[in-house]
C-alpha cells in the first residue's frame, strides 16, 4: 500500500512551533523547555531528544534506513512526515508524504515543500503550511562547533562543515 499524499491543513493556526535541528549546541534542556509550551517538529535524530514531539520529519533515504530498526523511531507516537521522491517510505501507510516542489523559496502549495537543500528548511515550510504564527529554530547552528557538526554522533556519511555556508544556509535567506 502506498502512503497517501498529505495535503497539510493549517491545524496549528496562530500557534508557535519549535523546530529541533541537529546542530551541536542543541541541548536536552532546551528541548525539554519546549514540552507543553509549543508545537514541536523534530528533524531527523531530534526525535530521540523529543519522543513526545508532534512530528518527526526527514527527507533522506539513508537516514530512514538507519532509523527504521530503532525501537524509538518505530514507536514514535507523533506524526511521521517525509518528503516523497519515490523513496521506500512511500509504501508505509503510517507515514505522511509531501511533494517536492523545487529548491528555493517558500512553497505555498499545501501538499509539498521546497527543499532548501536541508530537512530543517523543509520543516520550516511544513510549519508554514500548518499555519503557525511563530517558528523557533533550535539546533540550527549551520556550522561546526568545537569540531562537531551535530549534537549526536556524526552521521555515517558525515557533513562537511563548509557545506553549511555554501549549500544549506543561503536558501534560508529566501524563505
Amino acid at each position: 500500500m502506498k502512503s497517501p499524499r498529505w495535503k497539510v491543513e493549517p491545524a496549528w493556526r496562530g500557534e508557535t512551533a519549535a523546530i529541533l535541528g541537529g546542530g551541536p549546541r542543541l541541548t536536552p534542556a532546551q528541548v525539554e523547555h519546549c514540552r507543553g509550551r509549543c508545537r514541536v517538529i523534530a528533524v531527523n535524530n531530534a526525535y530521540q531528544l523529543a519522543p513526545w514531539a508532534d512530528i518527526v520529519y526527514w527527507c533522506d533515504e539513508v537516514w530512514y534506513e538507519w532509523h527504521l530498526a530503532h525501537k524509538a523511531f518505530r514507536g514514535f507516537s507523533g506524526m511521521k512526515v517525509a518528503l516523497e521522491n519515490a523513496r521506500p517510505w512511500v509504501h508505509d501507510p503510517l507515514i505522511r508524504c509531501i511533494n517536492n516542489y523545487g529548491e528555493l523559496g517558500l512553497c505555498e502549495i499545501p501538499d509539498g515543500v521546497n527543499t532548501g537543500r536541508s530537512s530543517g528548511f523543509q520543516a520550516c515550510n511544513l510549519a508554514f503550511h500548518l499555519g503557525v504564527k511563530r517558528i523557533l529554530l533550535l539546533g540550527f547552528d549551520m556550522r561546526a562547533v568545537n569540531g562537531r557538526t551535530h549534537w549526536h554522533a556524526e552521521h555515517k556519511r558525515g557533513t562537511a562543515p563548509q557545506d553549511y555556508a555554501s549549500h544549506m544556509l543561503p536558501p534560508f535567506k529566501l524563505l
